[in-house]
């Protein structure tokens, strides 16, 4: 069974490649666990 993690909405990422700071700011809070463990080096 796959886990449901909420990912962003196309509307939200359509906002974000348009500029919206708020929307920006609301993926980078999404992935920002991720950002963290991919850029440590081993």
């Amino acid at each position: 069974m796959k886990k449901n993690y909420g990912y962003p909405s196309y509307n939200l990422i359509c906002k974000a490649t348009s500029g919206d700071e708020k929307a920006i700011r609301e993926i980078l809070d999404f992935y920002n666990a991720y950002i963290s463990k991919v850029c440590l080096r081993p």
